[in-house]
């Protein structure tokens, strides 16, 4: 048995809760999927760092010490949740062998959602878009954030590559010449608001998980400094259930490689 525990931050948002739960349903899925191949058993668990229950910290005391157990972010970059909270919350278990999975992003298959979102809102090519982050107090994240943003960047800036359930990718879009520009909600500078005051965006691209507080705190922003900006929505949502599929490949791709490291 391995048991997954996906720590998401936690949200007051009904339809964030949901698209969380159906993200960590699918990471579920696929493990145990993979894992019957192999006679492996995965169980996943709900955990948060902040506003819902059940509490990381409580999770991990309640699972059993000799057990093999991977804390899986459900969370965009590095940052003192994944640095900090689930780090102490790991130390402080008793678990022999508990490992910590690298955030989901930055990932190309983000930066392709990125510009799915984008194109629901309207967006054909623009000049420039904003890339809106959450913000973070620990430079791995701001510099994983910034990554993000570049992915973006070519994903704009390229021909489009449509990624299939095999792998393939085949362009069926026009070249464009899109600049992206980094911005963060919180913690970082620029703010959003600076970033579309500063370069005349009409655009902004959502680099959040859900539509929550911190994307009501992005639209202010982008309004504040321009009230006819157009915001894309953040990447997961209920209605999309490919996004949530594309969202724990990634997931799932983030346990493999620390099951595949050796225990510190």
């Amino acid at each position: 048995m391995i048991n997954v525990v996906a720590v998401a931050h936690g949200t007051d948002a009904p339809e964030g809760r949901e698209a969380i739960n159906l993200l960590r349903e699918s990471l579920s899925t696929t493990l145990n999927s993979f894992g019957a191949r192999s006679n492996q058993l995965f169980h996943v668990f709900e955990a948060y760092v902040d506003v819902q229950e059940p509490k990381l910290e409580g999770v991990l005391a309640s699972l059993p010490k000799s057990e093999l157990c991977v804390v899986v972010p459900l969370l965009l970059s590095a940052g003192y949740h994944t640095q900090v909270d689930c780090e102490r919350a790991a130390s402080a278990s008793g678990i022999e062998d508990v490992r910590i999975a690298q955030a989901l992003g930055p990932d190309r298959r983000l930066a392709h959602l990125q510009r799915k979102r984008l194109e629901e809102a309207g967006w054909t090519v623009s000049d420039t878009v904003v890339h809106a982050s959450a913000g973070s107090s620990r430079a791995e994240g701001k510099e994983q954030m910034d990554a993000a943003a570049a992915l973006l960047a070519a994903e704009l800036s390229t021909v489009d590559q449509s990624i299939t359930a095999q792998g393939v990718s085949t362009p069926d879009a026009p070249e464009s010449s899109t600049r992206v520009v980094s911005s963060f909600v919180a913690a970082q500078s620029p703010s959003v608001s600076e970033a579309v005051a500063a370069t005349g965006a009409d655009w902004v691209s959502s680099y959040l998980l859900i539509d929550g507080f911190f994307q009501s705190q992005l639209l202010s922003q982008a309004r504040e400094a321009n009230a006819d900006v157009r915001c894309a929505s953040a990447l997961l949502n209920i209605s999309d259930r490919t996004a949530v599929h594309t969202i724990a490949s990634c997931a799932f791709d983030r346990v493999l490689a620390v099951l595949s490291s050796a225990p510190e």
